[in-house]
């Protein structure tokens, strides 16, 4: 089969050949329809070279359903595509409407377990995945010889006489690549400082997870989040087939920075030799930690990668044990965060130079 991206075919050359790009590759809008997914804005990426994903605007600009080569990569809930309305905070309500898919986005102010301090509720992984954007704009569009499809919004967090946060994300891929660039700018358009916890919730599921799954984190330390399991972290790096019920596990590890400042977690699907890897990598000064959250009971079978601020274990406690951070009155802070889906022998070579 012709490879468009190659040399021979670039641009100039393979436009020739189609009348429209959404023949190779492209964005198409959409919305769902019907149930609680009922009205969600949501648009498919297609890079043309294998990897597919869908980028939900109507719903925490979240990342839903990604695969590569009709391989489905993440875990999709039970709960499924839940509109924001739908939104139930109290208590460990907030899974009702957890998608899981490629990513959740946790934060502006809360990671973890739900708590009140100051006589204000802090839900489970905060609000901002259960907010629709604004400012929408989904372009494709040619920068010299690359095809760039990007999707753009705003999600405000406000509430009067309390907070004003704001997060800007473009989520994007060029065409021929698999990779998703994920660029975010949170604000604190307010006069006062706000408490500051971000995590980015990505998950792994069947097929591509399954027991010979394994993973390669360069960390500096990792503990259990749970007391009295501390023998689990010799399996920290593998996964269980599944169970009929299973407790899950998190382990949170201090993460180990490359010359450029880059963290980087690998999951890779095994066999006799690798077939398939997710790099996940993310600037170590923004966030400097990793979650790891395993959950292998049968139907709710995923593994969470999770890089963040954070010790994932909600406000009260950061702020109990004077580790919570701030985000300053009128401060922007930036994070960019990439996912590669890499296979071959590319596969193979990073694998011997991250172990």
């Amino acid at each position: 089969m012709i490879n468009f991206f190659s040399r021979e075919y670039g641009p100039e050359k393979y436009m020739r050949y189609v009348g429209s790009t959404k023949q190779l590759f492209g964005l198409r809008a959409f919305k769902y329809f019907g149930g609680r997914s009922d009205g969600v804005l949501a648009a498919d990426v297609r890079t043309g070279a294998g990897l597919r994903y869908t980028v939900m605007p109507g719903r925490g600009m979240d990342i839903s359903e990604a695969e590569y080569k009709g391989i489905p990569l993440c875990y999709i809930s039970g709960a499924g595509i839940v509109a924001p309305a739908f939104f139930e905070p109290e208590g460990d309500e907030w899974m009702r409407s957890f998608t899981a898919g490629m990513m959740t986005s946790c934060g502006i102010d809360q990671v973890g377990t739900d708590c009140v301090v100051d006589g204000k509720r802090y839900p489970l992984h905060g609000r901002v995945s259960n907010l629709p954007a604004e400012n929408v704009c989904m372009e494709e569009r040619f920068f010299d010889d690359i095809f760039k499809m990007s999707v753009r919004g705003t999600l405000s967090q406000v509430k009067p006489m309390d907070e004003n946060l704001v997060l800007r994300r473009e989520i994007s891929s060029v065409a021929g690549k698999n990779e998703i660039l994920i660029e975010d700018e949170y604000e604190n358009r307010s006069y006062s400082k706000s408490p500051f916890m971000i995590l980015y919730h990505f998950n792994m599921g069947f097929p591509f997870l399954s027991e010979r799954t394994r993973f390669i984190v360069p960390y500096d330390a990792v503990e259990s989040h749970y007391e009295g399991r501390e023998e689990k972290l010799k399996t920290v790096f593998t996964c269980e087939p599944p169970a009929e019920r299973y407790p899950e596990d998190v382990f949170v590890f201090t993460m180990k920075p490359d010359k450029d400042g880059m963290c980087s977690a690998l999951v890779i699907n095994d066999g006799e030799k690798p077939e398939l890897g997710l790099l996940i990598k993310f600037p170590f000064d923004v966030l400097p930690n990793l979650g790891l959250w395993k959950q292998f009971q049968e139907q709710d079978y995923v593994v969470g990668i999770e890089p963040c601020n954070n010790t994932i274990r909600g406000l009260e406690y950061a702020s109990e044990n004077k580790e919570l951070r701030y985000i300053e009155p009128l401060q922007k802070i930036k994070v960019s965060v990439v996912l590669s889906v890499i296979e071959g022998k590319e596969l193979l070579s990073l694998i011997e130079n991250m172990e």
